[in-house]
């Protein structure tokens, strides 16, 4: 299947990429004073959990949550909240 072969791609891509430490203090700094976006992102030299879960929705077909969220800006909350709302119970 088409779409299984990009997420295992991603997945292949994204395994040993570094945590993104920093663009954890971007995540606060953006909610701390309101910002859209994370000063201290990297592109694709580091990410986090967050964004790794977002990226993998995406290529899965969930592409609404372009519209939503910044990949380097989503936080594990509107991970949840959202795959709550979108895929059903997760809290099992």
């Amino acid at each position: 299947d088409e779409k299984w072969d990009e997420v295992a791609d991603l997945i292949t891509i994204s395994s040993g990429v570094p945590y993104g430490m920093i663009q954890i203090l971007g995540i606060a700094w953006s909610m701390v004073f309101g910002t859209r976006s994370n000063p201290f992102k990297d592109g694709k030299k580091s990410q986090v959990c967050s964004e790794f879960i977002f990226r993998i929705l995406v290529a899965c077909g969930y592409t609404e949550l372009l519209d939503l969220y910044k990949p380097d800006l989503v936080t594990p909350k509107e991970i949840h909240d959202w795959c709550a709302k979108n895929l059903g119970d997760i809290d099992e």
